[in-house]
């Protein structure tokens, strides 16, 4: 197939959504007070924003989509093996994120359901003063291991269900800056702190 006559796929046309989304949100952010307190709420923004319409695209497409987290030391491990005679500072490395989607696959047994890249989507990078607290299903990650390959933690399915969690975001650890990614009482993906305003200026106009 000639390229220059190639339509826009599905997940091509999600992803630039995306993209609007998080330029539209990150441009009416309600955390304006200092540079470390906005960088976080842009990094939230941007995962709110990728995790709505991953939502929207497993119901879309009929296949789960997955979020696979990646904390720095993984990365350093991933890096310095790919690199053996290079090594990582470790201070240097932020937190990344990619997506997968759960689709078959042909095999010498037939048909097998795996975990695939979503090509479409790169995988971001945050700045390493970025610090992530990951709970899933009311469990705190710990990752003290890394697997030999990347696993989605939490998972998006068609019928419209999400994995239960809550990722904290904070700036170099302080408490002060935290804000956090949540699946609400409805099953929706909420940026708590922002939805919250919103509830108290519903009330305020009540």
């Amino acid at each position: 197939m000639n390229s220059k006559n190639r339509g826009f796929t599905l997940i091509e046309i999600l992803v630039v959504l995306v993209i609007v989304g998080i330029a539209v949100g990150g441009a009416s952010a309600m955390i304006s007070v200092g540079d470390s307190e906005q960088e976080v709420a842009e990094q939230v923004n941007a995962l709110t924003a990728y995790s709505e319409h991953a939502a929207e695209m497993a119901v879309i497409t009929g296949e789960p989509i997955g979020l696979v987290l990646m904390p720095p030391k993984w990365r350093q491990e991933e890096m310095e093996e790919a690199e053996e005679k290079r090594e990582f500072n470790l201070d240097d490395l932020g937190w990344e994120y990619r997506w997968m989607k759960e689709t078959g696959v042909a095999g010498a047994n037939g048909t097998m359901r795996r975990w695939v890249d979503i090509e479409e989507m790169e995988p971001v990078v945050m700045p390493p003063e970025i610090d992530l607290a990951v709970s899933v299903e009311e469990r705190l990650l710990t990752w003290d291991f890394r697997p030999d390959q990347p696993i989605p933690v939490i998972a998006f399915y068609p019928e419209g269900e999400v994995t239960p969690f809550e990722i904290e975001f904070t700036y170099d650890k302080d408490p002060e800056t935290a804000q956090h990614i949540v699946v609400n009482i409805w099953g929706e993906i909420e940026w708590k702190e922002k939805a919250d305003v919103n509830r108290d200026d519903d009330d305020f106009f009540k």
